[in-house]
């Protein structure tokens, strides 16, 4: 909950929902509330004023409590109308359309349900909703008459992890937590997440340094699962934090473009991928992958090296006999 709000990206999402390559919160427009030592309870009353008065630029702002009841995944041109892309089409991104049912309202209209819009979550900043999961959501109305919008930047989080935001919406007096500075604050409310963690080497002795590894949790509601990335750390260690609960599956690869070697790995067994349970409050440790040389890509530039010379030979063979036929 402690995050900075980006309102220069949220107006540029507003405006272009698909602009936005890589989720990047920036620095809050109005940081001069967020300069000094604070407690999480005066965080979360400065990201609430906060985000009542970037509403201004919105058209309005929603805050409501509620149930995600369906998802579906949509398409929209990413361009307005009449205008298309060097090849001549007007391209389109996906997005979520999340139907939540309200359990109360703090701002806005008092609807049953809302229809509340956010990208799909890879590098878009969309809000990873969970069907079924209970949310507070902040949203704010986009510039194309489209209805309700939320993303990652804003304070839209599970009830659970919500606590010092709830009861400043609530009106109630703040918890004792609620009392301490946010990166104390965010510790002590580490219970509510798991971790894994191990190590990555190639053939299991050398360890590797910043590579990519993706971790996936297994999900049954239709939208596609979203990569936790992580880099490894000098030696080779890494650890995903912050996880929910579920089955995750591991894997990774990395690129080398002096040696055009490919690194890949994934936690398998007999080709078969081996599920990672995760449990809120556990570290899920000694989870090393085991990476392999891939020379696919080495061998497909080989393979382009020679074919280029084979065209080149045979253009050049073509040449010389035209012009020996036109000389006899």
């Amino acid at each position: 909950m402690a995050k900075a709000f980006a309102y220069a990206l949220l107006s540029l999402l507003v405006a272009f929902p698909s602009a936005a390559i890589a989720c990047q919160c920036t620095a809050d427009l109005f940081a001069e509330q967020l300069q000094h030592p604070r407690t999480e309870r005066q965080t979360a009353e400065a990201h609430l004023a906060n985000f009542v008065r970037f509403s201004r630029f919105s058209h309005g702002a929603t805050i409501f409590e509620g149930t995600v009841e369906m998802q579906e995944v949509l398409t929209a041109p990413a361009l307005p109308e009449g205008f298309v892309d060097n090849s001549g089409r007007r391209p389109e991104y996906q997005y979520r359309l999340v139907t939540i049912r309200a359990t109360r309202v703090y701002r806005g209209p008092r609807e049953e349900k809302f229809a509340v819009r956010t990208g799909m979550g890879n590098g878009d900043c969309g809000f990873d909703f969970e069907t079924g999961g209970q949310y507070i959501v902040f949203a704010y109305h986009d510039r194309e008459g489209k209805g309700l919008s939320t993303n990652w930047c804003t304070d839209t989080g599970s009830l659970e992890d919500s606590g010092a935001m709830l009861r400043v919406l609530r009106g109630e007096a703040p918890a004792p937590e609620d009392l301490l500075d946010p990166e104390s604050y965010h510790k002590r409310n580490r219970s509510h997440w798991g971790s894994v963690c191990g190590r990555v080497a190639v053939g299991n002795k050398t360890p590797v340094a910043n590579f990519y590894l993706y971790l996936i949790r297994e999900r049954h509601d239709g939208i596609p699962p979203l990569k936790n990335v992580q880099v490894s750390k000098p030696d080779g260690t890494y650890c995903f934090d912050y996880l929910r609960s579920g089955t995750y599956f591991l894997s990774g690869e990395d690129y080398d473009s002096n040696t055009y070697i490919r690194l890949r790995g994934s936690l398998s067994e007999n080709g078969h991928s081996l599920p990672i349970l995760v449990e809120v409050g556990k570290t899920v440790g000694n989870v090393d992958l085991v990476l392999h040389e891939d020379f696919r890509d080495w061998v497909y530039a080989v393979l382009g090296v020679i074919a280029a010379v084979a065209t080149l030979t045979l253009i050049t063979f073509w040449l010389v006999r035209r012009e020996a036929r036109r000389a006899s």
